[in-house]
């Protein structure tokens, strides 16, 4: 006579030493080598990716102690010089004091800023991809100047200009962001996403919002 079954779920199998050491063990390890060869792989793809990168970008501080900077960018090197290798795909223009502002709110990052399209790179925050050889051909097809204004900081106000593409700088921006420093600060820290500041009215464009979402999505494109 069969016994009733009582549902109960059957218990697995008692794991035994020369299971859990001959075979568990190793398959974990190997395991913990695959993700290391893969990080190292996109690693390997971002460096080979950066030093095909060949551009220039023109920075110009105006005022008593400014000057132009042509950033030269070839086989994964930066260097500052007079003279630009490459015609200037983005130029940044910020006036002396402005600068020193935004040097207290950013400190280093302004840098990257520069280097990756102004305020609208740190304010896409993680989401900024790095630049590529891709991009870079991308960048050239632009044509658009966005003013980026940040208010309400403790030292005033400040403003910085970029010129993506290669047409001349044009006497208006196309378009201006605005954003309280404060927020600003968050955005380029990652701890507010950028389109929520600006559904939440957080971050104010106006003029050709075309423009603005334009590099927008070429900075987050790989």
């Amino acid at each position: 006579m069969t016994p009733p079954t009582t549902g109960a779920a059957p218990q697995p199998a008692e794991v035994q030493p020369a299971d859990f050491f001959g075979t568990t063990v190793p398959r974990q390890f190997h395991s913990g080598v695959d993700k290391v060869e893969k990080a190292i792989k996109a690693l390997q793809t971002s460096l080979d990716a950066l030093r095909a990168v060949e551009m220039t970008v023109q920075v110009q501080i105006t005022g008593e102690g400014g000057g132009t900077w042509n950033l030269n960018v070839r086989d994964g090197q930066m260097v500052a010089s007079d003279t630009p290798v490459h015609e200037p795909i983005v130029t940044v223009v910020q006036d002396v004091g402005d600068w020193r502002r935004a040097m207290k709110t950013v400190g280093d990052k302004m840098g990257q800023i520069a280097v990756m399209g102004g305020g609208l790179s740190a304010g896409l925050g993680s989401g900024a991809a790095p630049l590529t050889k891709s991009k870079v051909e991308k960048l050239k097809t632009l044509a658009g100047t966005i003013k980026f204004v940040m208010t309400g900081g403790a030292e005033g106000d400040w403003a910085i200009t970029v010129k993506f593409g290669t047409t001349p700088m044009p006497a208006q921006p196309h378009a201006t962001v605005s954003c309280a420093e404060d927020d600003y600060k968050k955005i380029v820290k990652g701890e507010l996403n950028p389109q929520a500041a600006f559904m939440g009215g957080k971050m104010r464009i106006a003029g050709d919002m075309a423009v603005v979402m334009q590099v927008g999505l070429l900075l987050m494109a790989g």
